[in-house]
This record gives structure tokens, C-alpha cells and sequence, in this order.
């Protein structure tokens, strides 16, 4: 009689770690991975209109002792999310809006008119700040220390900074 009971709790651990585990994993399949940001629903995909383009630029600054990065994602169908990550958790979205999609063209193009596509920059502090433009084919990403770019950059590369970030503020007044 004494291996029934055993068995009976060797069975009731065993339903609980299988709870648990596909509890866990249906949190993790559920969110965006850390380096991504949040998909679209799909009401808004099927409203935004086919851009052939595709591609999106993102903006960010943190670290330091909290390890929070907050930043902006200007989508080239014209949506544009602020943001913000955690270490341990995951990505927030603090508000998202539309704009014209032919602005974040634009600052794509200006962007290209830099001459940063050609150039590497990949630094990293206590004090992070981040750009990358993504496209299905290719990711440019440069990262320098603290909030100004370097002064070795181009200066249409510090005014375009400036520009976008001064822009994604500005959605929100």
C-alpha cells in the first residue's frame, strides 16, 4: 500500500513541473523577443496602406544602474511607438500613433544622404544611445557612449539625431 501514495505524489509533481514549464513557455512564445519591437495587430495591419519599402527605424538611449533603454520605432508604414525595456521583463509600448509614411521615408532618405550606411560606430558605456535602420535585407546599427554623437561623425548624421528625436517627442505635446 505505501507505493500508492508514492506514486499518487510522484504524479501530482509531475502534472505541477508540466504546468508550470508550458506556462512559462506560453509567456515566452507571447512576447516580442528583447531586440525586437512589438508587432503590429493585425487590424493594423489590414488598415495601413502596402508600402513596398519596408523597413524601420529605431532610436534609443539607456542602461546605467536600472538597466532601462527607452526609445522610439518609426515603422515606414507610418506608425511610430514609444518604448521602453526592462532587463528582466518585457518590452513596454507607452503610446503609438500614426504619421504620414512619406515623413519616415524621408528621414530614411536623409538618413542615406549621411553617408552612415558606409560607416561603423559601435561603442558602448554606462549610457547607451542606439540607431538602427532595418529592412527584410539589411540592419545598420551604430551605438556610441552617452547621448551626443562622437565628434569624428558627419554633422548631417548629429542634426539628423536631433531632427528625429526632437520629432518622436513632439508626437506626444
Amino acid at each position: 500500500m505505501n507505493s500508492i501514495p508514492i506514486s499518487r505524489v510522484s504524479i501530482f509533481f509531475f502534472v505541477l513541473v508540466v504546468i508550470v514549464f508550458a506556462s512559462h513557455c506560453k509567456k515566452k512564445m507571447g512576447r516580442a523577443p528583447a531586440a525586437e519591437t512589438p508587432a503590429l495587430s493585425t487590424e493594423t495591419a489590414k488598415v495601413a496602406p502596402a508600402v513596398v519599402d519596408t523597413f524601420k527605424i529605431s532610436f534609443s538611449r539607456g542602461g546605467g544602474f536600472t538597466g532601462l533603454v527607452s526609445g522610439y520605432t518609426l515603422h515606414s508604414d507610418g506608425v511610430v511607438q514609444h518604448w521602453q525595456r526592462m532587463p528582466a521583463g518585457p518590452d513596454s509600448i507607452l503610446w503609438a500613433m500614426t504619421v504620414e509614411p512619406a515623413q519616415i521615408q524621408t528621414f530614411k532618405q536623409q538618413l542615406h544622404d549621411t553617408g552612415m550606411l558606409e560607416k561603423k560606430l559601435d561603442e558602448t558605456a554606462n549610457l547607451t544611445t542606439v540607431v538602427v535602420l532595418e529592412s527584410p535585407s539589411h540592419q545598420y546599427r551604430w551605438s556610441w557612449s552617452g547621448v551626443s554623437p562622437p565628434e569624428s561623425l558627419p554633422l548631417a548624421f548629429k542634426a539628423w539625431c536631433e531632427q528625429v528625436e526632437a520629432f518622436c517627442k513632439n508626437l506626444k505635446k
